[in-house]
């Protein structure tokens, strides 16, 4: 019994550890049905490049001090080029620290940007 108590307390302490890091962690999940290739996801001055992204596949998380709910994003599907290109952040909220998923869908939008939406997961 005061075993259990232990693990449990240990595992509460160490979730809360986690959750109050000031750092926001973001993966791209590719939900189209093609490879996403050259693609670049910058958020502020911090970008990471993936040389490509396998369709209903995901990236491993990135680090950045923070983010938003889009950002600038740049890749390649079958020839075509896709870049959207925040002007800016105004009256966004930044991304809570923890652990995000930037779901990108290989389609453009009304103002012709891809598609790209974050979740918390």
């Amino acid at each position: 019994m005061h075993l259990a108590k232990k693990l449990l307390g240990g595992m509460a302490i160490s979730c809360v550890l986690s959750a109050c890091s000031n750092s926001v962690k973001i993966r791209l999940a590719n939900e189209g049905p093609a490879t996403l290739k050259n693609v670049v996801i910058r958020c502020e001055s911090k970008s990471y490049t993936f040389d490509s992204i396998a369709a209903c596949s995901k990236t491993p998380y990135c680090n950045f001090a923070k983010a938003y709910r889009y950002t600038y994003l740049f890749f390649v599907c079958h020839g075509d080029t896709f870049e959207q290109r925040p002007t800016d952040y105004v009256g966004e909220r930044k991304l809570w620290p923890g652990w995000h998923t930037y779901h990108i869908t290989p389609t453009y939008t009304a103002e012709g940007n891809p598609y790209i939406d974050a979740t918390m997961d």
